[in-house]
């Protein structure tokens, strides 16, 4: 009979034993999850009886040590590849300036020189990848303010077209425009003019036979839809506006993948939206902004 009740004691004690030990497994949890979520520095530390415990707390302590020198290391990467970027980006900046100078200055006097012509053709598409550079910077850091005005958007879409004109032309883009008269916005006359290069550029650079703008406005927001064929299928539509994603979309040429991020953070800065479709072969960019009454401003642009 003694033995019974001796068995009977010995398995209560395994019982509460091992009812202990989870608790005090559930507790250890507990504290490791709110170190996750916190992001502490402190150091996990044994809160219950259970010595055996010990070795898996400073496994824990370790791995946490690790992974927070591993993060610091890449902040440091990162903070050094961000400058050397600004640097390196702000010291291209001029000489290529001067190399357009003098390209331009030469296509004056030997305007038929394809050599030339396709130079300043090069250097323009690398000055807009340094402008994308140094804005993607500006970015970064937080430092693109908003100058808010009135913005005439009718007026300013149709100017930026005609500046396309024979981009498009020469392209041989079959064009369609609904463009509907004094449609206001509030936004900072440079950001919206970006906008629209950047939306343009991915059109000649990405799309191919057809591009279609509508301008219009719907329950007090107006809408800029710019749709285009893309001469290949997209991928992963909604990375597309991620920075440095870019898909070999054209079948030649890569791009630096910051055009639409820049949209979109633009867009953002400004109080906008944007929203992406893909459908069959036909890319649609949709910008909205909240409208303006011009009425309260002066009309300046």
């Amino acid at each position: 009979m003694w033995i019974i009740s001796v068995a009977a004691a010995i398995i209560v004690i395994l019982i509460i034993y091992i009812l202990s030990l989870r608790r005090a497994l559930k507790g250890l949890s507990s504290l490791v999850e709110e170190k996750q979520n916190n992001q502490s520095n402190l150091q996990l530390t044994n809160q219950s009886s259970h010595k055996s415990l010990d070795p898996l707390i400073k496994d824990y302590n370790k791995l946490f040590n690790e992974i927070q020198a591993s993060k610091q290391a890449i902040k440091r990467d990162q903070a050094y590849l961000d400058q050397t970027l600004h640097n390196v980006s702000h010291d291209i900046r001029t000489p290529l300036t001067i190399s357009k100078g003098y390209v331009q200055q030469l296509r004056k006097s030997q305007p038929d020189d394809p050599y030339l012509e396709k130079i300043d053709t090069n250097l323009t598409s690398i000055s807009q990848r340094l402008e994308d550079l140094l804005l993607y910077q500006d970015l970064l850091e937080n430092q693109v303010k908003i100058d808010g005005q009135a913005i005439n958007l009718s007026d300013l879409v149709k100017r930026k077209l005609m500046t396309y004109y024979d981009a498009f032309v020469e392209a041989d883009f079959q064009v369609d425009l609904d463009i509907a008269d004094q449609l206001y916005i509030q936004a900072d006359a440079q950001q919206t003019e970006r906008i629209l290069d950047n939306l343009l550029g991915n059109v000649l650079q990405h799309g191919q036979k057809t591009m279609a703008i509508s301008l219009g406005l719907l329950a007090d927001q107006v809408y800029l839809q710019v749709q285009n064929q893309s001469k290949q299928a997209i991928r992963n539509l909604a990375q597309l506006t991620h920075r440095f994603y870019s898909e070999d979309l054209s079948g030649s040429e890569k791009s630096s993948g910051l055009g639409l991020y820049i949209v979109q953070e633009l867009m953002d800065k400004n109080h906008g939206y944007l929203e992406l479709d893909y459908d069959d072969t036909l890319f649609s960019v949709n910008l909205v902004w909240p409208s303006f009454n011009s009425d309260d401003s002066s009309k300046n642009n």
